[in-house]
């Protein structure tokens, strides 16, 4: 599986949210998209899966153009984390059992997903009774639920995770690497998401900054001070 980014350009009622963005995304690589708010990761994330149209440019999905008109034929590989996803009235089991009839999920891969985040005991339980760290838990569960899906983009994937349920999340995102899957997240809790990122890509309001995290001395937070934090006083002396 490949995402490849050429040149890609989109831009708001005039405003350039980003412009001349090139990068390749392979598979078995968790890759981390990092920066402040408001700076296009969720822009590029839509476009990504062929909710947003771009200006310019162009990104293909296994040497496949992304469009609108083309989004079942092209973004049929990619599972995508959507907020508000899930229904409150009905249980955790029965809202992933939803999903997973569409695709033609069996009970027994969707019982595995609730024991591997760890919301197995609570899997009868109305969702309007769940926490907030439970009901995204759940979320999660609904995106990662259709395995044949190779490439997953989870946006602020963390939102809401107690300790546990950051540790599952990790636990599920490094087996999927290992089985090939290419992953795409977006994240503000630095110190959790820095174990198991392969390469970051900080993004800036003159472009992307990619890192393999690997190679790096300084830990994320560091970096995210150095690109934007240093970028900031700068631009107010």
């Amino acid at each position: 599986m490949q995402i490849e980014l050429k040149n890609i350009y989109k831009a708001f009622n005039k405003q350039v949210i980003f412009d001349n963005i090139s990068y390749t995304f392979n598979s078995g690589k968790i890759y981390g998209i990092i920066g402040p708010n408001g700076i296009g990761k969720t822009t590029l994330f839509r476009c990504i899966t062929g909710l947003l149209e771009l200006d310019g440019g162009q990104i293909k999905i296994n040497d496949k153009d992304v469009t609108i008109s083309s989004r079942d034929e092209v973004v049929n590989n990619i599972s995508y984390l959507l907020s508000n996803q899930v229904i409150l009235h009905l249980s955790g089991f029965d809202n992933a059992k939803l999903f997973g009839n569409l695709y033609g999920i069996d009970n027994k891969r969707i019982e595995e997903l609730f024991k591997e985040f760890d919301l197995f005991h609570a899997k009868d339980k109305k969702v309007k009774k769940y926490s907030l760290g439970m009901q995204q838990r759940l979320t999660l569960i609904v995106s990662l639920i259709n395995y044949k899906r190779k490439i997953i983009i989870l946006d602020e994937p963390y939102l809401g995770l107690d300790p546990i349920g950051i540790q599952c999340l990790n636990n599920k995102l490094l087996k999927l690497k290992e089985n090939g899957y290419l992953i795409i997240l977006s994240n503000h809790q630095l110190h959790e998401s820095e174990k198991i990122f392969d390469e970051v890509i900080f993004f800036t309001s003159n472009g992307i900054i990619s890192r393999n995290i690997k190679q790096q001395k300084e830990d994320l937070v560091t970096l995210f001070n150095q690109i934007y934090v240093k970028r900031e006083d700068v631009k107010n002396e």
